[in-house]
């Protein structure tokens, strides 16, 4: 597993996948007394709600460790005299760790272990969770299946009367994860989320050391953060021209990719991120399938999904003509592009001292919306969107709609994303002399409170 880079700034390191998900997935577990050699009767709720699970990405192989998870029996069943002894549980939860014994996109097996445990048939359900080696929890691979039993005490085949279980086999999730993220999220999907948490990240970029450094954030604090690596693993450095226009997911994968732009050639290159390592790489094609480059008057002002087809689309502004252009992505190919329109139908035109500072829905109808910020009268507008047409737009206020906020230099709007889980996208500002960043929390498309 990839290192991270020490952050110079203050000491602290950045963490690994491991430890980057162990704030929320790590099970809080009862009493731990003595083992269980079956594992039983564990369910999604004894981990708490489905949508906060990590679902893990990619296949278990036979070199990895597995965790299960139980309220077990501790003895099999036995055949005493003159009655046989059922199996023999006391309720308290256990963990048993496996090394599979074979392992593919659609099963995990496992025998028993060397402590002599194994999961039981009754186990139905349960998940397995790959385990790093510092023993942290980092998502689900499998859920528990069936299994063999060595014998039987009783014509009914209830695992209290099993005296012995060979093996164990767990549907595997690898095939079908992006379809289990669709069905368990209660809300809609985070942008801008690399680890998986239904919470939106930051991503930072060192223009003196051209690190790229992501920032797990729950609300308002930050429970991790990471160095972006390469294919192989190594901190990926890069800097002028290429820069950092936005981060959304541009392949329906529900990872949040990078996009970047090159200033001396026009050209767009998405990364295709699994957590902060990168997956692979490929320039935006326009309609024609050949790589389109684009360069001044027009700037990537952002990227989200405009037209609800799940796949980020790209968002320009023209400098000169004060143009703003959607081009509506399938993947990394162009399939469409429109200059977005008033609500009279007609293209609408805007210039300095407006400029697009982020996207993101803030009104609750599933639609991104537009933000602009005014630098010479510090003004932050929302523009209301249905993909390319305007259909409304507000000033935002403060608190108790005292009056509109105007905010100048030294801050700058950095970002948009749902940082509370209301569903409507806050404002992140950064001051560029103290380097503090803040949170507006909007609400009613158009209201803030500070954190």
């Amino acid at each position: 597993m990839a290192k991270c880079t020490p952050d110079k700034s203050d000491g602290y390191s950045c963490v690994d996948v491991s430890n980057r998900r162990s704030h929320a997935y790590r099970p809080q577990l009862g009493p731990v007394t003595g083992l269980d050699v079956a594992l039983l009767f564990l369910g999604a709720g004894d981990l708490g709600a489905a949508n906060l699970q990590l679902i893990y990405h990619g296949t278990v192989d036979t070199t990895q460790t597995i965790t299960k998870y139980g309220r077990g029996y501790f003895a099999f069943a036995t055949p005493t005299v003159p009655n046989p002894t059922p199996a023999q549980r006391d309720g308290l939860y256990r963990s048993g760790r496996f090394t599979p014994s074979s392992s593919g996109e659609t099963f995990i097996t496992v025998q028993p272990n060397s402590a002599g445990q194994i999961p039981s048939g009754g186990d139905s359900g349960g998940p397995d969770f790959v385990t790093a080696p510092n023993g942290v929890a980092v998502g689900i691979a499998g859920v528990q299946s069936s299994c063999v039993a060595t014998g039987w005490l009783s014509a009914t085949f209830s695992w209290l009367w099993a005296t012995g279980i060979s093996s164990c086999t767990s549907a595997g999730l690898g095939g079908i994860r992006s379809d289990i993220l669709d069905v368990i999220r209660e809300r809609p999907i985070a942008s801008n989320d690399f680890n998986d948490d239904n919470l939106p990240d930051i991503v930072w970029h060192n223009a003196a050391t051209a690190e790229t450094q992501i920032w797990f954030m729950k609300s308002s604090s930050r429970i991790g953060r990471a160095t972006v690596v390469d294919e192989g693993g190594r901190v990926i450095r890069v800097g002028l021209p290429w820069r950092i226009v936005a981060t959304r997911d541009f392949n329906r994968d529900n990872q949040t990719d990078i996009l970047w732009y090159k200033n001396d050639t026009g050209e767009l290159q998405v990364w295709f991120m699994t957590g902060f390592a990168i997956r692979s790489r490929a320039t935006i094609l326009g309609e024609n399938g050949s790589p389109v480059f684009i360069g001044p008057p027009f700037s990537v002002v952002g990227a989200n999904d405009m037209d609800g087809d799940r796949y980020a689309d790209i968002v320009w502004h023209n400098a000169q003509t004060g143009e703003t252009q959607l081009w509506f992505m399938n993947g990394t190919k162009l399939a469409r592009r429109a200059t977005v329109l008033g609500d009279n139908g007609i293209p609408i035109m805007v210039g300095a001292p407006f400029s697009i500072v982020a996207t993101g829905d803030t009104n609750r109808d599933r639609k991104p919306d537009i933000i602009w910020h005014n630098a010479a009268s510090g003004e932050t507008q929302i523009w209301f969107m249905n993909a390319e047409r305007l259909i409304g737009r507000r000033t935002v206020f403060r608190e108790f709609n005292a009056s509109p906020a105007f905010v100048r230099l030294p801050w700058r709007i950095a970002g948009a994303n749902d940082f509370d889980g209301d569903n409507i996208a806050d404002i992140l500002w950064h001051n560029d002399l103290t380097g503090e960043a803040q949170i507006w929390y909007l609400f009613n498309g158009w209201g803030y409170h500070v954190h």
